[in-house]
């Protein structure tokens, strides 16, 4: 652990408790990496009180102050793509009464009007997440929503025209989740080249809806059952080109962590001990050695662990001098609960933004670790590796 706050009263850790259990999977759908404003440096966004907030990367490690990025409509959770194919991030969002708007960014470090998408939102529907990711192979980013209504659940898919519209729209079913999905992922989980949706619920459990690339879709299969409450990321963990899964056990502060099979399935798995509430967590290489490694948040405890990935699976807690030669010291940290990552000192390693509910900010931490710049002959920008 590289931060650990001081100790509040008995009553406040138990309202934090409450409040993480319930409230704390719309954080992680909140804190986004972009490019705002054409200087190729990294940016952050983040909605805070029904409001969509920037702080500007300087290119040395530091982000400017908040500052309210107007929109007409307010949002309650966010996605960001390439829309409409002009090479800058545009803002897909979830307003207060479920609908679905496009704001594309206009370069300046902002967003234009709010184009409302009708994707079909009915009587007693609530929206449960949207995401922004390549379903078919024409690389243009598609939108996926996730609603839940007294039947059951469903996804409403769009697919991208290119020019900032959509094409055609698909509803799934989701009939077995019983109204409780809470998240949504679109990756290509079995490998042939195409998004697939995984769908995770309030119960634990995982379903997938696998696609074949023209619009279609197979019936949802149950691929995973009792899994923790808390969050799913996906990622490559072991570095055999699958993707495999990390769920947070809020409740009883453990990471699990199950292997991917390739075919959209995973294998039994592990879970690794981590702080007090984890609520979000970040996957990429800090040591710069071939492995991913698992940096997790615990609001609960302030604190951080960060678990290095040995490739094959296995994770292992470092701290003191050897996390210090990673990533410094992190101080001040009140209450941990979003973490980002990109290149924000344009080294050529990955460093750290940590939302810190206390002060309403991010907080930058620089990577120690990875490869000396000068030695490079080519330095690019990372983007954000957070696996969300």
């Amino acid at each position: 652990m590289i931060l650990q706050g001081g100790k509040g009263s008995d009553t406040f850790r138990f309202l934090v408790l409450l409040f993480v259990l319930f409230i704390q999977p719309l954080w992680a759908k909140k804190h986004k990496v972009l490019f705002l404003n054409n200087d190729r440096v990294p940016d952050v966004i983040n909605v805070f009180g029904g409001q969509l907030y920037k702080q500007l990367g300087d290119g040395i490690g530091g982000l400017t102050l908040p500052e309210l990025i107007p929109l007409d409509f307010t949002p309650s959770m966010i996605d960001i793509g390439d829309l409409n194919n002009d090479q800058q991030d545009d803002l897909v969002a979830i307003d207060v009464n479920g609908n679905l708007s496009l704001s594309l960014g206009d370069g300046l470090g902002g967003f234009g009007d709010e184009m409302t998408i009708a994707f079909g939102l009915g009587l007693g529907d609530v929206v449960a997440d949207v995401k922004v990711g390549l379903i078919d192979d024409d690389a243009l980013q598609d939108v996926a929503v996730l609603a839940n209504n007294t039947l059951g659940s469903r996804v409403v898919v769009m697919i991208n025209n290119g020019s900032g519209g959509f094409s055609s729209h698909a509803d799934v079913q989701l009939a077995s989740v019983l109204g409780v999905a809470t998240s949504i992922d679109i990756r290509d989980f079995n490998g042939d080249r195409f998004g697939d949706f995984l769908v995770k619920d309030l119960l634990g459990v995982l379903n997938s809806v696998l696609s074949d690339g023209l619009g279609s879709f197979q019936e949802p299969d149950v691929i995973l059952s009792g899994l923790p409450a808390g969050n799913i990321y996906f990622n490559d963990l072991n570095n055999d080109g699958h993707l495999d899964s990390l769920v947070l056990d809020e409740l009883f502060g453990s990471l699990e962590v199950r292997l991917g099979n390739g075919d959209g399935s995973f294998a039994s798995g592990f879970s690794f001990g981590v702080g007090v509430l984890p609520n979000d967590l970040i996957m990429l290489d800090v040591n710069y050695d071939g492995a991913n490694d698992v940096i997790t948040l615990n609001p609960g405890s302030n604190s951080i662990n960060v678990l290095l990935g040995d490739g094959l699976g296995g994770l292992v807690e470092v701290g003191g001098q050897v996390l210090d030669d990673l990533l410094g010291e992190i101080g001040g940290l009140g209450l941990p609960v979003a973490v980002v990552s990109a290149d924000f000192n344009g080294d050529c390693r990955y460093d750290l933004a940590v939302w810190d509910d206390t002060i309403d900010s991010y907080i930058v931490t620089l990577n120690q670790a990875g490869p000396d710049p000068a030695e490079l002959i080519f330095c690019s920008v990372f983007e954000d590796q957070s696996a969300d």
